[in-house]
């Protein structure tokens, strides 16, 4: 029975003060406005998420390229290069062979003094070849050098002066086989030269050419130089009716020095067993 008392006396209570109330102690009722939107607050909150979620990939990212966790060391890589990287795998470079060194003297320059003359040339597997390297140092002290290139072993002769002007030329003899091939050096325009043959000339050679006809060449008692070429094929004859030219040293329009040859008038006839020629057959 008190709850209802208890609960009579606060309605009579309320009653009485809502009478109390009078128009003018009311105020308008006013919506409470929304808060606005603070958008920097939410650019940095989502700049923390963000923030948030790269992380574990920046990490990712870090692992994958920092240095992989020790091990066993990785063999090593040698820079130097193979001393046949040039070679083919399965072909060793080209040996150079053995050089061969020959030296003379001679009076090249027609000065009456004696001038040092050296020959290099190599032999040896590999060396299909020779080059052959001709060099003189003069009484004075100035050197030349020249070059050729034979198919046999070369041999360096004695000088000859072929003009009769003092100036002896270097000769070098290559011989093999049916061939004997001479090479000519003369010193000429300040320098050593190889003397090439002029066009429209007999082989200087000594052999026996396509045709049969006997070739061959030597020196007289005065070192001048003399070859033959023989009219006609060889056959079963000792000795064959020969033309006979004389070489000399000329020079070349817009060059150097040449071997020329000059045909002697007649013929003669050649000895095969002694390499003489006589006058008649």
């Amino acid at each position: 029975m008190t709850g209802a008392r208890t609960e009579d006396r606060l309605v009579a209570a309320l009653h009485a003060r809502a009478d109390l109330v009078r128009p003018e102690d009311l105020t308008p009722l006013v919506t409470p406005a929304r808060p606005r939107p603070r958008w920097g607050a939410y650019a940095l909150a989502a700049a923390a998420i963000a923030a948030m979620v790269a992380a574990p990939l920046v990490v990712d990212a870090l692992r994958s390229t920092s240095a992989p966790p020790p091990g066993p060391a990785a063999p090593t890589v040698s820079t130097v290069p193979s001393p046949s990287a040039t070679a083919s795998p399965t072909e060793s470079a080209a040996p150079k062979g053995k050089l061969h060194t020959v030296r003379g003297i001679a009076d090249v320059d027609g000065d009456r003094q004696r001038d040092a003359v050296t020959m290099t040339y190599r032999t040896g597997r590999g060396v299909a070849s020779f080059e052959l390297h001709v060099s003189v140092t003069l009484a004075t002290g100035a050197t030349s050098t020249a070059t050729a290139d034979v198919s046999e072993v070369p041999v360096l002769l004695k000088p000859r002066d072929i003009v009769g002007d003092g100036r002896e030329l270097l000769i070098v003899r290559a011989e093999g086989g049916d061939s004997d091939v001479p090479q000519f050096f003369a010193y000429r325009q300040g320098r050593l030269q190889h003397l090439a043959v002029a066009q429209d000339t007999p082989p200087l050679t000594g052999s026996i050419d396509a045709d049969g006809r006997v070739l061959r060449w030597w020196f007289d008692g005065q070192g001048r130089l003399f070859s033959a070429r023989s009219t006609k094929p060889l056959g079963q004859a000792s000795s064959v009716p020969v033309e006979v030219f004389r070489w000399t040293v000329q020079p070349a329009p817009g060059g150097g020095p040449l071997l020329a040859a000059t045909k002697l008038p007649g013929t003669r006839c050649y000895d095969l067993v002694n390499g003489e020629t006589t006058s008649a057959c």
